[in-house]
């Protein structure tokens, strides 16, 4: 969390990815995707969208504001590292893996799809293929209905820390994967 100081007043600011639900990480995520934005515009909007007032963001020194930026760790993949095996949602227990963590053909198939249909807000549609949940029948953990419900359980209720192990995961992956491929051709 940081603290900003400005005219007496204090405005606490979430800062790291185990502060933010993955909803607010997906937010976060879009406006720093945004192409039409510059830089300082896209970290007034988030700072906007974290509670500190527009006329507040507005009147800061630009190079104070630079440096309260570099305090956000929101991009560093490397610090979490341990899969999370397990969530509680809703009173219910999701499990990701038994012993070690694996992605089926099946469960990519469908991350695949929810990255390409929206590349801003995938995080909640992943996790949901990922974490099924122990006491329902294996036909209904890719259930269209069931994933969507999920995700949006996941956005409210889980912390972004869970999702940058396997972000981090894809990202080295798929890097991988595209470069055989290319390699082949």
């Amino acid at each position: 969390m940081i603290k900003l100081n400005y005219n007496e007043k204090t405005y606490n600011v979430k800062n790291s990815v185990d502060e933010f639900l993955i909803n607010e990480f997906e937010d976060i995520c879009s406006i720093l995707n945004n192409k039409e934005k510059n830089y300082l515009e896209k970290w007034s909007e988030i700072f906007i969208y974290l509670g500190v007032p527009e006329d507040v963001v507005d009147d800061f020194d630009s190079f104070a504001f630079i440096e309260i930026i570099k305090q956000f760790n929101i991009h560093d993949l490397t610090q979490h590292t341990n899969f999370v095996k397990e969530i509680e949602l809703d009173g219910n227990t999701y499990v990701c893996f038994d012993e070690k963590f694996k992605i089926t053909v099946k469960e990519m198939t469908l991350i695949e799809s929810a990255i390409n249909k929206n590349e801003n807000r995938y995080l909640g549609d992943v996790l949901a293929i990922l974490y099924k949940r122990e006491n329902i029948q294996k036909e209904l953990h890719y259930d269209k209905a069931h994933l969507k419900y999920k995700a949006e359980l996941i956005r409210k209720e889980i912390k972004a820390e869970v999702a940058i192990p396997i972000i981090a995961f894809l990202s080295k992956k798929l890097i991988k994967d595209y470069e055989l491929i290319t390699n082949e051709d």
